[in-house]
């Protein structure tokens, strides 16, 4: 997950990262899209306004991001302690290109559950991934981005690609991602794998591993 901390006069990069070139990445596709700060700026105080299941995953998201991150908790709170207003930029997801959890899926879940449309798409091949950006459709410049990159499994070996098929039919059956206004904040939705299978899929790539 990834996300981007602003104040009035400052702004910070708060990123859990598994290289400094998906960091490169990311900004190479976020910085183009970029909005009209001015405006936003007065309008991100109604950000979530009158919408409960925003609020209520954006407040989840964070819980979940200071668990990984806990230092940005305390930077949160030196900033707070400053009178300085932080607001989200965007929120980032990762998945396999896979009918039960790719690309569709979360498409079809942010459209039904928070009102967000595609916007734009990326190949990106050195890293086996495509990519898609959302805003809201009401309010682009209100709501924070939301960046969704699926990797292409068929880059793995047989070995690997087995272990990501196994993760995947290990999900509940009667399970149904898009109808579930919580899919994006559950969490693990298959069962857990071996260290040594991480390690493999790490060995290979690190978008497959995390």
């Amino acid at each position: 997950k990834k996300h981007r901390l602003s104040s009035t006069n400052h702004q910070f990069f708060f990123i859990v990262a598994s290289d400094s070139a998906e960091v490169r990445h990311i900004m190479s596709f976020l910085l183009p899209i970029k909005r009209k700060m001015s405006s936003a700026a007065s309008a991100v105080s109604k950000v979530g306004g009158g919408n409960n299941v925003w609020r209520s995953f954006e407040s989840e998201m964070w819980r979940t991001y200071q668990r990984v991150a806990p230092q940005a908790k305390r930077i949160h709170s030196l900033f707070d302690q400053q009178g300085e207003d932080i607001r989200n930029d965007h929120v980032a997801f990762r998945t396999f290109n896979h009918e039960c959890v790719g690309m569709n899926v979360f498409e079809q879940n942010l459209w039904q559950h928070y009102n967000y449309k595609p916007v734009d798409s990326y190949n990106i091949t050195e890293k086996n991934l495509f990519a898609k950006h959302f805003e809201h459709a009401d309010y682009p410049t209100e709501y924070p981005l939301i960046f969704v990159s699926e990797f292409d499994t068929g880059t793995l070996s047989h070995q690997n690609q087995d272990t990501v098929q196994e993760m995947i039919e290990s999900i509940e059956s009667a399970y149904a991602p898009v109808k579930d206004d919580k899919f994006l904040i559950k969490g693990r939705i298959w069962d857990p794998i071996t260290v040594s299978q991480y390690e493999s899929l790490q060995s290979q790539s690190s978008y497959a591993a995390w």
